[in-house]
């Protein structure tokens, strides 16, 4: 399957999961898009932590449930780095959950999520993919009208077929998101 096809399924089923219009309770859809560097701390002490610098991501989520604070999100990303001998390093994960707003305010959102999915590393010659879980936290500060700057911090655990323990990243995300409110 491809990325793109992944991609057109996971927004599906977010569109998909909306109340019928009848019973629909207002709600919002805020989609976040920035750059993101992440640190990855292999299991054990034989080999060190690991920085991607370069990263993007990109956030959705469609809130409606429980006076509006709580619906489904997704999470899309990639990270990359060169190795000490040149070579491209990449993580992608692609994960789905829930959102829960905690606060919100004119000018500022805070938000929690819970996301599940897979992460899969790539260089050169070599491919893995594992399960991930992906607990986060993060704010919206609104500038005008649904747009705003968001800054998140996630904490990705992954475990890949035949190794014995659990790969933690943790994810910093800077970018812009806008909200849309559905009357």
């Amino acid at each position: 399957m491809t990325r793109l096809t992944t991609a057109a399924l996971v927004l599906t089923s977010l569109v998909a999961t909306a109340p019928p219009a009848a019973a629909q309770t207002p709600g919002s859809v805020a989609i976040a898009f920035g750059a993101t560097t992440l640190r990855e701390d292999p299991p054990g002490d034989f080999f060190p932590a690991v920085t991607y610098d370069t990263g993007w991501a990109i956030h959705g989520s469609y809130v409606f449930l429980w006076n509006s604070r709580i619906g489904p999100a997704v999470d899309l990303g990639a990270n990359r780095r060169d190795n000490s001998v040149g070579e491209r390093q990449t993580l992608d994960g692609w994960l789905v959950g829930a959102r829960v707003e905690l606060t919100r305010s004119r000018w500022l959102t805070t938000f929690a999520h819970g996301l599940v999915g897979r992460e899969t590393f790539e260089e050169p010659g070599f491919k893995e993919t594992g399960l991930a879980i992906q607990p986060g936290a993060g704010a919206d500060v609104i500038l005008w009208k649904g747009l705003a700057v968001r800054a998140q911090v996630d904490h990705r655990i992954v475990k890949y077929p035949g190794d014995d323990g659990r790969y933690r990243d943790w994810r910093m995300f800077v970018g812009g998101a806008v909200r849309i409110t559905l009357q």
